[in-house]
């Protein structure tokens, strides 16, 4: 998808769920998983890694056969995997990462007996070679456009059944540890691409805090009329209009702007149903 496709899609934006601080995915088996992957799918699962992506590819190893099978990740792909079981439970996280025990997989079935899991790998940016990777350079259209298409990579349903199956989405905040992402952008990126493909998201800030005003700030947006074009411009003008931009004032920033925007959409429509109106007024029609 082009970035003036995504600029002028009105495709409304669906409502988020918010999990609970330091709350994981494991804690959500019905819905799809996001896996912050790796652009060379399980990372380090064999060498020694010991963060997201790695740690469910250790409890749930039938994933590793996709390191056989799936080739590097391109910009613009994401890699999908169904069915694969979670054998083991773990504690802690990074170096303190340690085996938790046995687990019994209570996720829904099949009728072939396979389990209804779905994990949507898809890479980020890696901002950790960029001199600076401020918030300003993470606006910048290609960078967006770029995550964009990868998070719809990974968020389209691949036929009916997986929609069904799975129609909320699990994720978090994505390249935003080592790869120094910029986590309230990601949030709304993700935002936008779930939507763009009719699935709602369930956000886990996990240590973030600004969990409780993105759950606020999207129920605005969306009982405002918010469209995923809408809310891209809306980030397109907060770049464009802000010299000192920071993580913590994005939210603010992005509802102030796409207020501006719905008040202008608004004031266009009225002023085109007046012109209607005065057109029927001085040539009326005939039947």
């Amino acid at each position: 998808i082009d970035w003036n496709a995504w600029l002028g899609s009105t495709t409304p934006l669906l409502p988020m769920e918010m999990a609970e601080p330091k709350q994981g995915f494991e804690e959500a088996p019905e819905l799809a998983h996001v896996d912050f992957a790796n652009r060379y799918i399980g990372g380090g699962v064999l060498s020694g890694g010991c963060v997201q992506e790695e740690i469910r590819f250790a409890i749930c190893p039938e994933n590793v056969i996709s390191l056989l099978v799936c080739p590097v990740m391109l910009d613009e792909e994401a890699i999908q995997i169904t069915g694969a079981e979670q054998f083991s439970k773990y504690i802690g996280y990074g170096f303190r990462l340690g085996y938790g025990g046995d687990h019994k997989d209570e996720s829904r079935v099949a009728d072939n007996g396979s389990v209804l899991t779905s994990i949507l790998a898809m890479d980020a940016l890696d901002f950790r070679r960029v001199f600076n990777p401020s918030i300003e350079m993470q606006l910048h259209e290609s960078k967006m456009l770029r995550e964009l298409n990868k998070a719809h990579a990974a968020f389209v349903p691949v036929n009916e059944l997986s929609l069904q199956t799975h129609p909320m989405v699990a994720t978090g905040n994505w390249g935003c540890g080592a790869f120094l992402g910029c986590a309230p952008l990601k949030a709304l990126i993700q935002w936008a691409a779930a939507s763009q493909c009719n699935r709602r998201l369930r956000y886990f800030p996990f240590d973030e805090t600004f969990g409780p005003e993105l759950e606020a700030l999207a129920g605005r947006v969306v009982n405002a009329g918010g469209t995923v074009g809408s809310l891209l411009r809306g980030l397109a003008e907060v770049r464009d209009s802000n010299d000192h931009l920071h993580p913590g004032n994005l939210f603010k920033l992005f509802e102030s702007a796409h207020a501006r925007e719905n008040r202008g959409s608004e004031a266009l429509k009225r002023s085109e149903a007046t012109s209607i109106r005065l057109a029927r007024t001085v040539h009326p029609l005939r039947c």
